[in-house]
């Protein structure tokens, strides 16, 4: 989809491309910018190669097709409602570097039985404002890095 040398992914590049169902993000590229693949209803998958660090405002909103992504651990901000109004999505990760999250940056999946979310970002700040995303939610799940690792660490020893 985007060639090699590019580093910078236009606000409204894909804008309602209804006809991308898979994106391949190449190395090399470290911006996300602003809706740039929004109202793309047919996006299922999209491969985000380590260096994007950020993630623009509404970059991914409404793309229902998508059920899952799993960011890089060079992403250090996710835009507002970045991933807003993605209907399907059922899991994301946050990580450990993320510094800055954005308003309404995972989607209210509240009619959904599960959503998780592997919150890895080590910010004070990031963390509250996930934890306030879905504290009065039902079904959701936070799942803590740190909390994984203790977890293993003390089933590791019992053996």
């Amino acid at each position: 989809m985007c060639e090699r040398g590019t580093r910078v992914i236009c606000d409204r590049a894909f804008w309602g491309g209804s006809f991308i169902r898979v994106i391949n993000i190449p190395e090399g590229v470290k911006i996300i910018g602003e809706k740039a693949f929004m109202w793309c209803e047919s996006l299922q998958t999209i491969n985000i190669s380590e260096g994007v660090t950020s993630i623009g405002e509404e970059a991914f909103y409404w793309c229902t097709s998508l059920e899952s992504i799993n960011l890089p651990e060079s992403v250090t901000s996710i835009g507002d409602y970045a991933f807003g109004a993605c209907h399907r999505l059922q899991s994301i990760n946050i990580p450990e570097g993320v510094t800055s999250i954005g308003e309404g940056a995972l989607p209210d999946n509240s009619y959904k039985s599960f959503f998780d979310v592997y919150l890895q970002a080590k910010n004070k700040e990031v963390r509250k404002k996930v934890l306030d995303m879905f504290s009065k939610k039902e079904r959701r799940r936070i799942i803590f890095k740190s909390a994984i690792r203790r977890i293993r660490e003390k089933f590791s020893r019992k053996k």
